[in-house]
């Protein structure tokens, strides 16, 4: 039980190596002692090879009630993309994360982040009118296109199966389709789930 304890209060990143040092027997062991919100809360923060192994030692009981907890922390990260005029390439990236209880309202919500991201495209007088962003930001703080996709992932985080992107309109995943085609990561696992998972507003308040 005390190590159980223990385990239960170690940040994310320690949790991970330790289970990674265990036998499939041994996690066992540790996840039996844990609280069922404990458990949840484990799922919740490690990447997706770690949270089979978990699910694999817990009953089919269990995993049930895991399943139901873990749709009341449903996630919903807000997204929104500033391009160019004409070749539309991202040069800003918007998010804001939220987390939603079990009627699917939200609960939790960040202060969110925001990436600019350099083109060699010349922003014109009409987006930075629209946006408030000029050339000069993008050659002071932005980044790569594929830097921002990282940033983003970063921010995230891991449990993208709980996670949906919403966007107002078609536009945003236009854009993102792309620019992310530009630079040959159209392909890339992050880019494709966002927009399997995207929910557009527009039709939820249609």
């Amino acid at each position: 039980d005390e190590a159980a304890d223990a385990f239960s209060y170690m940040e994310p990143d320690l949790q991970e190596k330790l289970i990674n040092c265990l036998t499939d027997k041994e996690l066992k062991l540790v996840v039996d002692e844990l609280f069922m919100d404990d458990t949840v809360d484990l799922i919740e923060e490690m990447p997706s090879n770690v949270v089979k192994r978990i699910l694999k030692t817990v009953n089919k009981e269990d995993r049930k009630t895991i399943n139901e907890l873990l749709n009341d922390s449903n996630r919903i990260i807000f997204l929104d993309f500033e391009a160019t005029q004409f070749s539309q390439e991202i040069i800003a990236i918007g998010a804001i994360k939220a987390e939603l209880d079990n009627k699917k309202m939200i609960k939790k919500c960040d202060e969110g982040i925001k990436i600019y991201v350099y083109t060699d495209t010349s922003v014109d007088g009409l987006i930075e009118n629209l946006t408030g962003i000029n050339q000069e930001l993008l050659n002071k703080e932005g980044v790569s296109f594929v830097s921002a996709i990282e940033r983003l992932k970063k921010y995230v985080g891991e449990n993208l199966n709980f996670t949906s992107f919403m966007t107002y309109g078609s536009f945003d995943m236009k854009l993102l389709h792309q620019t992310s085609a530009l630079y040959h990561l159209e392909n890339d696992e992050f880019i494709q789930r966002i927009r399997q998972k995207n929910i557009d507003l527009a039709h939820v308040i249609s």
